[in-house]
């Protein structure tokens, strides 16, 4: 699991859980085997095990399926096998969640392209910035107070620090990168220079960073704000991965309970949706 690149804290949460189902598994006579070569009907079993006697919630019982299904994708790739004993398990049904509005992945290129076509004298900037939340997912809060230093070039990624100082690391698209690096030599920026500088080369205010947002949006008939772009992007990811623990790390959430708000199915903006930005 290191040499794909989760956090420390992922693993953990991942080494915890399958330590748990292999002790609960070697507490049942009738199972005999090794714990490592478990079956789909040994996870059912967990799961309702879970649920009636250890009274979990389902948002909990669905994080520790995720980790068992990440085991399952490891033991896969080592035996040369195609069957994931743990993915056959359906997922606990989950309490009625409020819809994440996303956009579509059209709507998302009519936006950078409108974006990019913009004359005005902080257009570059603005279209980085929203291709950087579409992309990454980053906060607006974690973005403005961006440094030169926190691109990390050759190893194709951007260091963020939440408000609590807690830091993680986002992989930069091949384009993205490449624009970036352009926009800051074109900037002449230096070590310790904010990345998109605001008024009198401060950091830009969470304000800022919204009504671009919502500016850029209109300008292609669509109600934005940051919240949405984050949502997009997250969808796109467990879309692509199917993986609760690096959603909630890309995320920047502390488990991965807070990340099942992006696995419900997501409602798409329309043109004039005022209420798409109120979630």
């Amino acid at each position: 699991m290191s040499e794909a690149g989760l956090a420390a804290s992922t693993i953990k949460f991942y080494s915890r859980d399958l330590r748990a189902f292999f002790r609960w598994y070697e507490a049942q006579p009738q199972l005999t085997s090794d714990p490592t070569q478990f079956r789909s009907a040994d996870v059912e079993a967990y799961k309702d095990y879970l649920t009636a006697q250890r009274g979990h919630s389902p948002a909990t019982v669905n994080r520790i399926l995720q980790s068992l299904r990440k085991y399952g994708q490891f033991r896969t790739w080592k035996s040369g096998q195609t069957h994931n004993a743990a993915g056959e398990v359906r997922l606990a049904r989950l309490p009625l969640l409020a819809k994440p509005v996303v956009l579509a992945p059209e709507q998302q290129a009519s936006l950078l392209l409108r974006a990019a076509q913009r004359t005005a004298r902080h257009a570059r900037r603005d279209y980085l910035i929203v291709k950087l939340l579409l992309q990454t997912g980053m906060r607006a809060g974690e973005l403005r107070c961006l440094r030169l230093d926190q691109l990390e070039l050759a190893r194709q990624q951007v260091r963020v620090e939440d408000e609590q100082g807690q830091r993680r690391f986002l992989p930069l698209p091949g384009e993205l990168l490449a624009e970036l690096t352009t926009y800051c030599q074109r900037s002449q920026l230096q070590t310790g220079d904010y990345l998109f500088p605001g008024r009198e080369g401060g950091y830009m205010s969470v304000r800022m960073v919204q009504q671009l947002v919502t500016k850029l949006g209109r300008a292609c008939g669509l109600e934005l704000n940051v919240k949405v772009l984050r949502n997009s992007y997250a969808h796109s990811l467990w879309q692509q991965s199917g993986d609760l623990a690096l959603l909630a790390e890309r995320m920047g959430y502390r488990s991965m309970t807070s990340a099942l708000r992006h696995i419900v199915p997501p409602r798409q903006v329309t043109e004039g949706d005022g209420k798409a930005i109120h979630l």
